[in-house]
């Protein structure tokens, strides 16, 4: 979802915000953290692999690095 936040007085735009899907499907208790939690993989690589698929498919115009830590 974009949402764009507008504030309108005497007929002009004030104050203009917005949050981009990135925003929310990455954010700590978004999309992405929800759908890797609990996910069973036989391999580092295997996790690897799985969290790349999912960031892809949440948002694939922005570039990103994945790093497996303690598995």
């Amino acid at each position: 979802v974009l949402v764009h936040y507008l504030s309108v007085a005497q007929g002009r735009i004030v104050d203009w915000r917005m949050v981009a899907p990135t925003e929310w499907n990455f954010h700590p208790d978004g999309a992405y953290v929800a759908g890797l939690i609990g996910i069973t993989a036989g391999s580092r690589e295997a996790v690897l692999d799985c969290a790349t698929l999912w960031a892809d498919a949440l948002d694939p115009c922005v570039a990103f690095e994945t790093e497996v830590v303690g598995a």
